[in-house]
């Protein structure tokens, strides 16, 4: 009887909750620190700063809600110009 090696298909890799942040940036998307806690993410500003730490060019903007006056925080990638 022969035997085979383990033939299972390899799973897919699971993307990490930093690559979720990073592909929705490089995407153009403008995300708040209420989309980043959505995502799973209890803590958005240490996501931010390590990608910040990694190269990434992020821009911070302090906003208010103009019906309440809550301030909220939206992050964006800086466009480069090539």
């Amino acid at each position: 009887m022969t035997t085979s090696k383990n033939t299972q298909p390899s799973k897919p890799k699971r993307i990490t909750k930093i690559q979720q942040v990073k592909n929705r940036l490089l995407a153009g998307e403008v995300l708040t620190v209420r989309d980043i806690i959505k995502m799973g993410i209890n803590r958005p500003t240490d996501i931010i700063w390590l990608l910040r730490k990694k190269g990434m060019d992020i821009i911070s903007l302090d906003c208010k809600d103009p019906v309440t006056g809550e301030p909220f925080v939206k992050y964006y990638l800086q466009e480069t110009s090539a």
